[in-house]
């Protein structure tokens, strides 16, 4: 004969922490009643799911390098020894440093020494009103199409480097 102790009734606590709990068994148990073709068509989802987006990404990054890695500049308008106007486009040269006309160095700045304007009339001389092929390499704090530009067969930051209008300056190569 085997004696069991009497069943005792305990109160249910019903505080925010014990329905939290309960609420998480009861999605445990949801998730552990899933078979194994319901886990292999959540993992098939969330991994195309990620690919596909991964794609996406790949594809927009890619499709906008290749349209704006290289470009023609039939008009350039020099603003100063390192910049210069294509059209609607900004176009920082590729490495280089020029000095700043009167007013323009912000304050804070070393700014590269030398005449401005010297360095001004070097890239317009360079430039002779050929028509440039550059290559984008970046996109600068300013909005600036950072790119290595050249008229003919001369690459502009290098002569102006030659010419000692420029400094090498920002990761030159």
């Amino acid at each position: 004969m085997s004696f069991r102790k009497p069943f005792k009734a305990v109160p249910i606590r019903e505080g925010a922490k014990h329905r939290k709990r309960r609420l998480q068994q009861t999605r445990l148990k949801k998730l552990s009643a899933w078979g194994p073709v319901q886990w292999l068509l959540a993992v098939l989802g969330i991994s195309s799911g990620v690919l596909i987006s991964m794609g996406a990404i790949y594809w927009s990054s890619s499709a906008s390098r290749a349209e704006a890695a290289s470009f023609h500049c039939d008009a350039p308008q020099v603003i100063d020894g390192d910049t210069l106007r294509c059209g609607n486009l900004r176009v920082r040269l590729d490495g280089i440093d020029a000095p700043e006309m009167p007013g323009h160095c912000r304050p804070g700045r070393k700014c590269t020494p030398g005449d401005p304007f010297a360095s001004t009339e070097s890239l317009r001389t360079l430039i002779g009103g050929k028509t440039l092929n550059c290559r984008k390499t970046d996109i600068d704090h300013y909005g600036r199409t950072v790119a290595r530009c050249a008229a003919g067969e001369v690459d502009l930051s290098c002569a102006q480097i030659d010419a000692g209008q420029a400094v090498r300056r920002y990761g030159w190569v």
